[in-house]
């Protein structure tokens, strides 16, 4: 049987829990994913190196860090890679939903817009982060808007595809609530750290955060501008710049550019859980 280049075969209905990647000798450079159930059997067409790249982006995903291979290869199908620039507006506050993202590379401001214009950033996706999946179990459009801030890679998981996939296998659905759960918990400690924290332990946090947690020096590189992450952490960015030169002073980090060396560890977990304040009074945080 010959298979075309992007072609979708479906087969008679069969009762089929089966999950297979078959790989057609003749066309070594072609991976096929075969999926069955009470629909009937479908076979789709993905080149080897897409494959292997969009299995990679998948597996880097936080919201599906729950999942097996076995279930990262069933959502394939769904997946559909998107190029961007920077400026790109992926979709608007209200608008109707039709998939989740996830970077790949470059990043992705998620933002909302107030009635004059100005606009509060709420999240800053980075490889390996998802958005737009709040609004995929709900009849509601995107509950936010998100635009595009670097050149980037998206991942994008259709809508439909991906709701088929969670009606036929239950497994994934249980592991995606573990994911909902968590995501819920960044947004507890998002107002947490907006409304119980002051500016500099805000900031302290937000390195932390970009780090992989060890004690000894490590380089957070930042996707965004240092005015974007002001708004992010909710400050103006005058008083982001001033932070970051009063950390450097004190020789907790070093800037150079977008990139900060993370010199004391333990000194930004010390001012994050607020059990030391700078001698300096606190910055002022109002001019967004």
């Amino acid at each position: 049987m010959l298979i075309g280049k992007n072609r979708q075969l479906d087969f008679a209905p069969l009762e089929f829990r089966v999950l297979n990647l078959l790989r057609i000798p003749s066309l070594s450079t072609s991976i096929y994913t075969l999926t069955a159930g009470r629909g009937g059997v479908r076979i789709y067409w993905m080149e080897t190196r897409q494959f292997g790249s969009m299995l990679s982006a998948l597996r880097r995903c936080g919201f599906l860090e729950h999942l097996v291979e076995e279930d990262l290869v069933t959502l394939l199908p769904a997946a559909k890679r998107l190029f961007l620039p920077r400026g790109t507006v992926v979709f608007h506050e209200n608008d109707q939903c039709h998939g989740f993202y996830i970077v790949e590379e470059g990043a992705v401001k998620i933002y909302k817009e107030s009635a004059d214009a100005r606009q509060h950033v709420l999240h800053i996706a980075v490889p390996g982060d998802c958005f737009g999946e709040a609004a995929l179990f709900l009849n509601t459009g995107y509950p936010a808007s998100a635009a595009v801030v670097k050149d980037s890679s998206l991942v994008l998981l259709r809508k439909r595809e991906f709701l088929d996939t969670l009606s036929r296998n239950p497994r994934i659905s249980l592991a995606l609530m573990g994911s909902m759960a968590l995501w819920a918990h960044r947004l507890v400690t998002s107002i947490e750290r907006l409304t119980l924290k002051d500016a500099g332990q805000r900031l302290a946090d937000y390195l932390l955060s970009r780090c992989a947690g060890e004690t000894h020096s490590q380089v957070v590189q930042l996707e965004v501008t240092k005015q974007m992450i002001a708004s992010h952490l909710g400050i103006a960015g005058e008083t982001l710049s001033r932070l970051l030169a009063r950390f450097e002073a004190d020789g907790i980090i070093e800037v150079s550019g977008r990139t900060i060396r993370l010199l004391s560890i333990e000194s930004l977990r010390t001012i994050a859980a607020g059990l030391c304040h700078l001698e300096e009074q606190p910055f002022d945080d109002a001019g967004l």
